[in-house]
Order: C-alpha cells, then sequence, then structure tokens
C-alpha cells in the first residue's frame, strides 16, 4: 500500500499534505523555514485507508498571500 496515495484525501486543493518522514527532509525543513513568513503548517493525525490501528502524522502546508 502506498502510503502517499492515501494522502491525497486530506488536501483541501490549494495546499500541500506531506508525511511526517518528508517532513523530516533536511531540504524540506530548510525550504519550509526559508518560507515561514509566507506558509501555514498544521498538523494532521489520523488513521490510513489500508493501515488499520495505525495513527499517521501528515503536515497541510498552505502558501499564504503575502502582505
Amino acid at each position: 500500500i502506498n502510503i502517499a496515495s492515501r494522502l491525497e484525501k486530506f488536501s483541501q486543493g490549494t495546499d500541500i499534505v506531506m508525511s511526517d518522514a518528508v517532513s523530516m527532509d533536511p531540504e524540506v525543513q530548510d525550504f519550509l523555514e526559508e518560507t515561514a513568513a509566507t506558509v501555514k503548517i498544521d498538523r494532521i493525525e489520523s488513521e490510513l485507508k489500508g493501515f488499520d490501528d495505525e495513527c499517521f502524522t501528515m503536515w497541510r502546508i498552505e502558501f499564504q498571500d503575502e502582505q
């Protein structure tokens, strides 16, 4: 079962949803730090279809309009 394919249902269409493992990648961390002023990050915890009784942490990244 592909975890990435299960994350799609958590997207609102104008955001990016990534797994906890992806969010820990050093290049992703650098990018999020560099864009911190224009990014909203929300933590999501949920079970995923096909992974019974296992809770996954995901991150929703929304880019905000610069004011």
